[in-house]
């Protein structure tokens, strides 16, 4: 479909970029191929995962990329927001 932005597969990276100068600033791996991704807006970013394929929620350092929490669930969630 020309003119559309869609994805065909799950992502396996997050990036973060500057906005201003247009430069990449880090890749994040994700831990599990992944359809679904939120990032906090303070000053200690968690970026938020989730993998229906893979049944799992998953919670990182999004300025360092380390694994915090990673659990599985028995259902797919459909939005993930997160709340301070």
């Amino acid at each position: 479909l020309s003119g559309f932005d869609f994805h065909r597969q799950m992502g396996t990276e997050a990036w973060a970029f500057d906005l201003e100068t247009r430069k990449l600033l880090r890749r994040i791996p994700l831990k599990n191929p992944t359809d679904s991704i939120a990032v906090s807006q303070d000053d200690s970013p968690l970026l938020y995962a989730t993998s229906g394929f893979y049944a799992t929620f998953t919670i990182q350092d999004a300025m360092t990329a380390k694994i915090l929490w990673s659990i599985p669930f028995p259902s797919i969630p459909t939005v993930i927001q997160p709340v301070n």
